[in-house]
């Protein structure tokens, strides 16, 4: 990953992908099975051999509610306006319409 904020976004899509599509598995990430977001987002459903608490360093600082709070915040906020991580990032490197960028990719 080049930095922090990229990882966060992809992190997110991540997430997310279980939810977009013109057939989503699931309406929200919490409801996948065969996602760690659980985890991310509440501690009821963490696997032992997750590092959460690392993913959650970053969280910890930006949300007086919790880390998991913020994460989950986060991730709704992409429900609303899909990202995708790849495509953002050469937006300012390629010049030309979505499919183009898709094809760059």
């Amino acid at each position: 990953m080049e930095d922090e904020g990229y990882y966060w976004n992809l992190s997110r899509y991540i997430h997310l992908n279980p939810c977009s599509g013109g057939k989503p598995l699931v309406e929200s990430p919490e409801l996948y099975p065969y996602s760690s977001y659980a985890g991310y987002a509440g501690k009821t459903r963490r696997l032992d051999w997750i590092d959460y608490d690392q993913h959650h360093r970053y969280w910890a600082a930006r949300n007086a509610g919790g880390p998991a709070a913020a994460y989950r915040q986060f991730v709704k906020d992409g429900l609303d306006a899909p990202a995708e991580p790849m495509l953002d990032r050469l937006k300012d490197r390629v010049s030309g319409g979505e499919e183009f960028l898709r094809q760059m990719v």
